[in-house]
Formats: structure tokens, sequence, C-alpha cells
């Protein structure tokens, strides 16, 4: 079962470790930062637990204004 990225709820993460994968997931292979409503829930996931970052690219500078 896919769940979209939008469409989870944090209330049932609480206190949890949160994996996000970044390329393809939050924010699609050739953008830079992630659209509004994915900035919304990752904040939100954020207040709900502890949030990791994944990605498998090599751009660090990509992924470090996305953690920001």
């Amino acid at each position: 079962m896919r769940i979209p990225f939008e469409d989870i709820d944090e209330s049932k993460l609480r206190g949890a470790a949160i994996i996000v994968d970044v390329d393809g997931t939050l924010v699609h292979d050739a953008e830079r930062m992630p659209e509004e409503r994915a900035q919304e829930k990752l904040q939100a996931l954020v207040r709900a637990g502890a949030v990791y970052l994944s990605s498998n690219g090599s751009n660090r500078q990509r992924l470090a204004s996305i953690a920001a």
C-alpha cells in the first residue's frame, strides 16, 4: 500500500523516528526544494518525532538546503 507523503497522519507517529526519502518522495528529482504542501507536512512530522532525511544523491548542498 502506497500512501502519498502529504496524506501521512503525523498524529499516529508521535515520538517515532521518521525516515523520509528525499529524492522522488519529498522533492521531485530535478527540484531543489519541496513544494509548499510537502514542506508543511515535513514540519508537522518534525513536531511529531525525530525526522531523518535519506538521499542517494551526491549533491550535499541540495540536501542541506532541504534540511534547513
